[in-house]
C-alpha cells in the first residue's frame, strides 16, 4: 500500500503532461535487492488505473544519520513505444523490467531531501 502511494505521489511531479491520467492501482510484482548497508534497488510492475501495466524501478539510498528521509531516490516508471511516447502493457502479457538508464523510461525522477533535512 505504501509503495502504491509513493508511485502515485511521484506521478504528480511528471512535468511533460504525458502521464497526467496515470495513477497507481496496486503493485503486482516486486523484487528488492540490497546493494549495500544503506542502498536498495526495487523493481516491479504496477497497475496504471485499470488500463494496463507499467514496470517501475527505484534506487534508494538511506541516510544513516537520520531515519526521517532518504539520502537520494531515483524513481523510473513506464515503457516507451516505437515513437517515444508512454505506453502500457496489456494484462496477462509478460512485462519487461527495463534497463536502468533514465532515457529508456516514460518518467525518471530524482528525489533528494532539502539541505536542512540532511543534517
Amino acid at each position: 500500500m505504501l509503495l502504491e502511494w509513493f508511485i502515485g505521489e511521484c506521478l504528480r511531479y511528471e512535468r511533460t503532461g504525458s502521464l497526467t491520467n496515470w495513477w497507481s492501482d496496486g503493485v503486482i510484482e516486486l523484487k528488492i535487492d540490497q546493494q549495500s548497508r544503506d542502498s536498495y534497488h526495487l523493481a516491479g510492475v504496477t497497475w496504471i488505473g485499470s488500463d494496463g501495466l507499467a514496470p517501475f524501478d527505484i534506487d534508494v539510498k538511506l541516510n544513516p544519520k537520520t531515519d526521517k528521509c532518504f539520502a537520494n531516490c531515483i524513481f523510473r516508471l513506464g515503457l516507451l513505444d516505437q515513437f517515444g511516447l508512454p505506453s502500457l502493457c496489456e494484462p496477462g502479457r509478460p512485462v519487461e523490467i527495463r534497463t536502468r538508464q533514465n532515457r529508456d523510461w516514460a518518467m525518471a525522477l530524482e528525489l533528494t531531501p532539502p539541505e536542512e533535512a540532511e543534517q
